[in-house]
């Protein structure tokens, strides 16, 4: 659990951007395409993050080949809460 904690405190400073943004979206094309999730999602505070991670999702989405739509939700789709402004989550079709 607290390394989970620590994984969401931010930035690590270790210059290693582009390695792990990389790993990311290999694992993100991995993961749509062994499970075919309904949902997928992320959480970013800092708005060029958010662009990061956005651009990621939807080149990864496009390489995958195998989703059709990737329509943004404003509910978390498991407990339909209401998203705070650093959480966004896609429902995805296949």
């Amino acid at each position: 659990m607290e390394r989970l904690r620590q994984a969401k405190l931010g930035l690590t400073g270790t210059g290693k951007q582009m390695r792990v943004f990389n790993e990311i979206y290999n694992v993100f094309i991995k993961y749509i395409e062994k499970f075919k999730p309904k949902f997928v999602g992320y959480e970013a505070i800092e708005k060029n993050r958010q662009s990061l991670y956005d651009t990621l999702m939807k080149r990864a989405i496009k390489e995958s080949g195998i989703i059709s739509n990737f329509k943004p939700i404003s509910e978390e789709p498991f407990t339909n809460r209401n998203l705070l402004n650093t959480e966004f989550f896609f429902e995805v079709s296949y």
